[in-house]
C-alpha cells in the first residue's frame, strides 16, 4: 500500500508511515487531493480522493496609534490593518466586545471620532476576520484619552480711583481703573447702563479722562475688565463724577468778593 498526491509525487516533507500519511506542518503548497493505492495478489485498488485544504492563518491585526490624547471637541482617529491581506473584514468595538458609541464612525479599518467627549474615552479593539478562516483575531487595545477643558480663570474685581470726584464745569476729570495682579486685563469704560462715553472722552490703559467737563458728563462710570485667556467680564464699583455748574461757581466767587 502506498499513498500519493493526485497528479504527482508527495510534496517535500510529506511522508507515509504504515498506512498513514503524515504532514507534520501543513503548508499552502500541500493543499490538494491525495489517493491511497493498495496492491495485492488480486490487483491494484485506489481509494476515493482525500481532499486537503490549507488555509493561511489570519494574522493579528495591527493598529496605529496605540494611544492618543485629544481635547474635548477635537477629532480622534485610529487605523487598523492586516499586513499583506486586503480581504479581511475589520471591525472595531469597545474593549470587552462592547458596541461602539453612536457618535463613533468606522470605515475600512479606520475608527473616527469627529468630536471627542468623555463618553468616547477608553479602550477600543479591532477584530480581523478572514473569509477563509472562521477564527477571528483581535488587535492589541488602543486607548483614547480625552482632556477636560481647563476652567476659565477667575478674574479679580477691578478697582477704581477715585471712587468719586467733583469738578467745576469746564475743568478736567480723570479716573483710573486696574485689576490687582493682572496687568494684562483688558479694561473698558462705559457710562452707567451701558451708555457710550460722552463725546470728547478719552480712555487708554485703564484711564478715563474728560478734558472739559460738562453738566451732561455727570453721573456714574463703569470700568469692565476682561481676561484675554477667557472667562466672563467683571465690573468695578461705579465711579461717580459730580460737575458743579458755572453759575454756582460765579455766585460763590461773587459772594466771596462781597
Amino acid at each position: 500500500m502506498f499513498q500519493e498526491r493526485v497528479g504527482g509525487a508527495l510534496p517535500h516533507g510529506v511522508y507515509q508511515t504504515g498506512n498513514a500519511l503524515k504532514i507534520p506542518k501543513a503548508q499552502l503548497h500541500d493543499a490538494g487531493n491525495y489517493v491511497c493505492t493498495a496492491v495485492n495478489d488480486y490487483g491494484i485498488g485506489q481509494s476515493p480522493y482525500a481532499r486537503l485544504d490549507v488555509v493561511r492563518p489570519t494574522q493579528r491585526p495591527r493598529v496605529d496609534p496605540i494611544e492618543q490624547t485629544v481635547n474635548e471637541g477635537e477629532p480622534a482617529r485610529f487605523r487598523c490593518w492586516v499586513p499583506g491581506n486586503q480581504n479581511v473584514d475589520l471591525k472595531w468595538h469597545r474593549a470587552g466586545h462592547q458596541p461602539l458609541p453612536s457618535s463613533v464612525q468606522e470605515h475600512q479599518g479606520i475608527l473616527h471620532i469627529p468630536r471627542a467627549s468623555q463618553h468616547e474615552a477608553g479602550q477600543y479593539v479591532c477584530t480581523a476576520t478572514d473569509p477563509r478562516d472562521p477564527k477571528p483575531e483581535d488587535s492589541d487595545p488602543v486607548t483614547l484619552h480625552v482632556r477636560r477643558p481647563e476652567p476659565a480663570p477667575q478674574l479679580t474685581r477691578p478697582q477704581v480711583d477715585p471712587p468719586e470726584q467733583t469738578v467745576n464745569e469746564g475743568d478736567p476729570a480723570q479716573f483710573r481703573c486696574w485689576v490687582p495682579g493682572n496687568p494684562h486685563a483688558v479694561l473698558k469704560w462705559t457710562k452707567q447702563g451701558g451708555q457710550p462715553l460722552p463725546e470728547g472722552t478719552l480712555e487708554r490703559d485703564g484711564f478715563l479722562r474728560i478734558n472739559n467737563a460738562k453738566m451732561s458728563d455727570a453721573g456714574d462710570y463703569i470700568c469692565t475688565a476682561s481676561d484675554p485667556r477667557g472667562g466672563p467680564p467683571t465690573e468695578a464699583p461705579p465711579a461717580r463724577l459730580n460737575v458743579r455748574p458755572r453759575e454756582f461757581l460765579t455766585f460763590f466767587t461773587s459772594l466771596y468778593s462781597f
